[in-house]
């Protein structure tokens, strides 16, 4: 009887034959057949995963390196002021931004009503605000509601 340390054997003697189970003509120094082709299909797995994760590496520099190469001069020339989102505003000191998001929507169309072509620079600061303020659903259905003359908003 083996020795047992709760449900284990402390000696694992008794399962030695499973190692060293020899096969009709296998000579007497050499592994077993089974271990040989165990030991090479371990050996072509790990050749295996070797050679795709080398695929793998090869094709992230590639997507890296032609995406680094696509970028465009607008894209390099972007500053902390494009990135920045709307300033901090008394009206609207609560956590949600609801309304805070349509005040800036309703801002920008206002002031691109009333400056006309001269819009550009002047009503660019309330469209940021509004772009990082608000959901793209939101805006899309705005736009669509200012398209059919349905806006609700106090234009």
């Amino acid at each position: 009887m083996i020795p047992t340390t709760g449900n284990f054997p402390t000696s694992w003697s008794q399962y030695e034959h499973l190692g060293t189970a020899r096969f009709r003509g296998s000579p007497p120094n050499e592994p077993p057949p089974l271990i040989v082709r165990r030991l090479h299909f371990i050996s072509k797995f790990f050749h295996f995963l070797e050679a795709a994760s080398q695929r793998l590496r090869q094709d992230i520099f590639k997507r890296e390196f032609t995406a680094a190469a696509m970028e465009t001069d607008e894209q390099r020339k972007l500053t902390v002021e494009d990135i920045k989102t709307a300033p901090m505003d008394f009206r609207f000191p609560t956590t949600n931004q609801a309304r805070h998001c349509f005040t800036r929507f309703v801002e920008y169309h206002k002031c691109v009503r009333a400056k006309g072509d001269e819009a550009g620079s002047q009503c660019n600061k309330y469209a940021r605000y509004y772009r990082s303020l608000c959901p793209n659903e939101w805006v899309e259905k705005w736009n669509e509601q200012l398209e059919n003359g349905t806006f609700a908003g106090p234009l």
